[in-house]
């Protein structure tokens, strides 16, 4: 399972590097946790994500909670970027629609596989 979410990472990390406009930042998009500028950005909570889930993270030493509050920031960024488009992800089969119908599945397996084993809700279930 994890190695499925470390996957579908890819597309939003593309997405979003793309979005965050690196001309004005002082750190060339890229987040400084001490930065008090960065967190006052209107982009902080993408750097913030691309600093926590870049390639260059070791993602595969996360645990499946973590991985899967990546995975839910990355479906509600791609689903509000979607929206702003007016895209109809019912119909539509772009790449930005059909990845997040993927990822939202693969949220509610994660959601999933934490209920039947017997496992308590991540944080991030409710």
């Amino acid at each position: 399972m994890k190695e499925q979410i470390m996957k579908a990472l890819e597309f939003p990390r593309a997405v979003i590097c793309g979005a965050i406009s690196t001309e004005e930042c002082p750190h060339a998009g890229n987040f400084s946790p001490q930065d008090v500028a960065c967190k006052d950005c209107r982009c902080s909570a993408e750097c913030e994500w691309l600093f926590s889930n870049d390639e260059l993270v070791a993602l595969e030493e996360k645990s499946l909670d973590e991985l899967e509050g990546a995975l839910e920031f990355a479906v509600g960024y791609v689903d509000a970027r979607i929206m702003r488009l007016g895209h109809q992800t019912t119909s539509c089969h772009c790449h930005a629609c059909t990845w997040l119908k993927t990822g939202m599945a693969l949220v509610d397996q994660v959601a999933t596989m934490s209920w039947t084993t017997g496992g308590q809700p991540s944080a991030n279930a409710c």
